[in-house]
C-alpha cells in the first residue's frame, strides 16, 4: 500500500506540474489576445494609436495622417520581428468616424475595399489586395465588425517613392498621396534596437518585455483561473486516490483471507 501511495503521489505531483504550466501559457495567449483587443478599442475611440502599435512593434514611425468625412488614416512605417527575422511594414490604418458600408462576413465578393501602392514615375504596380492570395475571399473590411476598423501591414523591404491608394466597400477612392518609404536593412534593425536609438531615426520605439509584462498583469489575471483549476484537480486527485486505494486495501484484505 505505501508503495501505491508513492507511486500515485508521484503521478499526481506530475499532472500538477503539467496543469501550472498548461493553464500558464493558456491564460497568457488568452490574456494577450485580449489586451489586443482592449488597445485596438482604445485606438479606435481616441484616435491614438501609440500604445496600439507599441504593443505589436519594435519601432514604428508615422509617414502621413488624413482625415475626411468618413475615415481617420494613418499611415505607418513599422519595425517588426518576424519568425526571428527583422521587416520593414508599410502599414496603414482605417478608422471610420461615422457609419460605414462594410462587410458584415468573412467572406462578401461585394467588398471592394483595398490598397493599391505604385511607382509615382512610371504607375508600376508594386502591391495590391486583389493581387495577394493571402487576401482570396477574404473581405477586408470586415474588420470594422470585428473590432472597429481595418489595418494593412505589408512587407516592404526596399526604399521606395510611393503612390498610395484606398478604396472603400463601393471602390471609391478614400485616400491618395505620394510617399517617400525609407526601409531600413535588417543589420541596421539590429543596430538601432540593441543601441535604443530609435529616436535618432525618428521612430518610437515599442514597448518592451518589462512594460508588456505590466500591460499584461498576468499575477492579477492568472491567480484565479489558476486557483480554480489547482482546486478542482486536488479534488479530484484526492477522490480518484482515496477510491483506488480503498479497492486495493479490500483486494488485498481478501487475498489475506
Amino acid at each position: 500500500m505505501k508503495r501505491f501511495l508513492i507511486v500515485y503521489s508521484f503521478f499526481s505531483l506530475i499532472l500538477l506540474v503539467f496543469l501550472y504550466f498548461f493553464t500558464l501559457i493558456q491564460e497568457t495567449n488568452k490574456r494577450s489576445v485580449d489586451l489586443y483587443y482592449e488597445l485596438a478599442k482604445e485606438a479606435l475611440e481616441s484616435d491614438v494609436i501609440d500604445p496600439f502599435m507599441k504593443y505589436q512593434s519594435i519601432a514604428y514611425q508615422v509617414i502621413d495622417r488624413d482625415s475626411n468625412a468618413s475615415y481617420d488614416i494613418h499611415v505607418v512605417h513599422v519595425l517588426a520581428s518576424i519568425d526571428e527575422s527583422y521587416v520593414n511594414q508599410f502599414s496603414v490604418f482605417v478608422f471610420p468616424n461615422k457609419p460605414i458600408n462594410h462587410a458584415t462576413e468573412l467572406e462578401d465578393s461585394y467588398d471592394q475595399t483595398g490598397i493599391r501602392l505604385t511607382k509615382p514615375a512610371d504607375g508600376e504596380v508594386i502591391y495590391q489586395t486583389s493581387d495577394d492570395p493571402e487576401y482570396d475571399g477574404y473581405a477586408v473590411s470586415y474588420g470594422v465588425a470585428v473590432i472597429g476598423f481595418y489595418f494593412y501591414a505589408i512587407t516592404l523591404d526596399d526604399p521606395l517613392d510611393l503612390t498610395v491608394e484606398l478604396t472603400d466597400y463601393q471602390g471609391q477612392i478614400i485616400y491618395s498621396n505620394n510617399l517617400s518609404y525609407e526601409a531600413m536593412t535588417r543589420t541596421k534593425i539590429q543596430e538601432i534596437r540593441e543601441n535604443e536609438t530609435f529616436l535618432e531615426f525618428g521612430f518610437i520605439a515599442g514597448y518592451d518585455e518589462a512594460e508588456i509584462e505590466t500591460l499584461l498583469n498576468l499575477e492579477e489575471t492568472l491567480r484565479p483561473t489558476m486557483m480554480r483549476n489547482v482546486t478542482i484537480f486536488l479534488v479530484l486527485d484526492i477522490a480518484i486516490g482515496a477510491f483506488l486505494h480503498s479497492i486495493l486495501k479490500s483486494r488485498h484484505q481478501k487475498e489475506n483471507d
